[in-house]
């Protein structure tokens, strides 16, 4: 068999000092001595290894689902391999050879029941060790005797703090008759007064240490009839830890303003020592501190001028009343601005008219940076002017009328109706054409020349199109059919029956919606035969 690698060279040791006696005795003469092997020590004896959860020699009310564990060392430091026994008989058989593992999990185990056990020691040369034959009664039921099975590991947390009501709970116990059962709670030292039938209980301990929590539990019919005490709970209690807020940032903003203008600002910096939320509060200097919020961005105006010192807090978002001390003041000066009005524009205008014809425009914005009224007026580009007017809602609306043809620019000013002195800019100037006379082009038919349909036939109706006013205005169309003309309309579309033989002559002319004396030449005729 290989040998460790220890017990080799304690071995070899050994070799080598029978070889430098044996060169010894040579060097006298004598022949050489056979050399010496060397010397293997048996292992220790096994022991029972109860802190790894086996049970105790001569223990009772063992679980029937339980491990064994043993310890054993060898002098030379050798592997070594166990040979389990484990039975009812005093001598027991083995039921596990060679294993190398020094722990054994029974297939299965009779209820109350006394097991006996022993484990062998071998080492890498075949010494071996025995131990002595241990013993174990296993937890059962007993025909005629009530028994309650030991309670599970008490339930909970293994850490809490000091005057902190931790929650524990205890199941696993029953009665072997079917009745109920009740528990006790030893706290580590400090057992409860009284069973309990509930499995929940609360526990707040007073000093800080490591406490082993563990139950018992009892018939509620039968109160002295007990269970054995259940493993341990391991609970550590610390003494608290006092939460504190780190000072916040000073406000990472603007510090000039103008009245009743929104500034922005940041806020940051304020951490919880227990890694919670937390919120900020601002005291803008003007009413008191504002509201707590966790958002980390405010906005902020003052409706007087003057000069404010603005701090920020912050607290726990978990533990209100733990709060940060105030941080260093920024100071932010308002005022009252100079008053600018924008600049107004021309939003809706006719880019041509006629001479005398009366023209409407709209003109927006122009207002206020002090949210004052203002009042607006035209420059029409004819040296004349507009009167000044508020806006009606969102435009300022005037009409004018040029005795002139020419090409205008028009362009639109404000001014607060305050501070007439505060004005805004001209806008950029707006291009008008006035016509000195308006001119109507001639139609086209949308069907020209000679045209046959039968009797039935749907037309679709014959179009005038293309026909526009020199001045951009809206035309009207008029059609003569066989000598008849119908209504001025404005749209140019025209039905001709066709239920009937007959041949259609066409034709059209239009005019200016807003000049109906402008008007057009008359188009091409064309030529529709229905037949049968």
């Amino acid at each position: 068999m290989q040998l460790s690698q220890v017990s080799y060279l304690r071995k070899l040791g050994a070799l080598a000092v029978v070889i430098s006696l044996t060169l010894v005795v040579a060097s006298c003469g004598d022949d050489p001595a056979a050399p010496v092997p060397p010397i293997n020590s048996a292992p220790g004896a096994p022991g029972i290894d109860t802190t790894a959860g086996a049970p105790a020699d001569e223990a009772v009310s063992v679980p029937t689902a339980t491990t064994l564990h043993w310890t054993c060392t060898d002098p030379d430091g050798d592997s070594l391999n166990y040979t389990v026994h484990l039975g009812t008989d005093a001598a027991p058989v083995a039921v596990s050879n060679d294993q190398t593992a020094s722990s054994f999990t029974p297939a299965s185990l009779s209820d109350n029941t006394l097991y006996y056990w022993q484990i062998v020691a071998k080492d890498p040369d075949g010494e071996t060790t025995a131990s002595p034959v241990w013993s174990f009664t296993t937890e059962g039921v007993i025909p005629g005797v009530e028994t309650i099975s030991t309670p599970n590991t008490p339930a909970g947390p293994v850490t809490g703090e000091v005057g902190e009501s931790l929650a524990f709970s205890v199941t696993g116990s029953t009665s072997s008759e079917g009745h109920a059962v009740e528990y006790q709670i030893n706290w580590g030292g400090v057992v409860s007064t009284s069973f309990i039938s509930g499995s929940n209980a609360n526990y707040t301990w007073d000093m800080a240490g490591t406490y082993e929590v563990t139950a018992i539990a009892r018939c509620a019919t039968h109160p002295d009839i007990i269970s054995t005490t259940s493993s341990a709970l391991t609970v550590t209690i610390t003494e608290p830890v006092v939460e504190t807020i780190s000072t916040p940032n000073s406000l990472d903003g603007p510090t000039t303003g103008a009245v009743d203008v929104s500034l922005y600002y940041l806020l940051s910096g304020a951490e919880s020592s227990l890694g919670h939320d937390v919120e900020y509060q601002v005291d803008w200097g003007d009413s008191g501190a504002s509201l707590w919020s966790s958002a980390a961005t405010r906005y902020h105006y003052w409706s007087i001028p003057g000069t404010y010192e603005v701090v920020v807090q912050a607290r726990c978002a978990d533990h209100p009343d733990v709060e940060s001390a105030w941080s260093a003041a920024i100071t932010v000066v308002i005022s009252i601005p100079a008053e600018q009005i924008n600049t107004p524009g021309i939003g809706t205008a006719a880019p041509t008219g006629g001479v005398g014809d009366l023209l409407e425009y709209a003109a927006y914005s122009g207002n206020s940076n002090l949210g004052h009224a203002t009042e607006l007026q035209f420059d029409w580009g004819d040296g004349t002017y507009s009167d000044w007017g508020p806006k009606d809602g969102l435009h300022y609306i005037r009409s004018h009328a040029w005795a002139a043809a020419g090409t205008y620019q028009i362009s639109v000013q404000a001014r607060c109706i305050e501070h007439p002195e505060s004005v805004s800019e001209w806008s950029t100037p707006y291009s008008v054409e006035i016509l000195a006379t308006e001119s109507v082009s001639t139609p086209i038919l949308s069907t020209e020349g000679e045209r046959t349909y039968t009797v039935g036939t749907y037309l679709g109706g014959i179009r005038g199109m293309l026909s526009v006013s020199s001045m951009g205005h809206d035309v009207q169309y008029q059609f003569d059919v066989n000598g008849t003309l119908s209504e001025w309309v404005d749209n140019y579309l025209y039905t001709l029956p066709t239920d009937v033989p007959i041949d259609y002559y066409i034709k059209a002319h239009a005019r200016c919606a807003v000049h109906t004396d402008v008007v057009s030449d008359w188009s091409e005729t064309t030529l529709i035969h229905i037949v049968e």
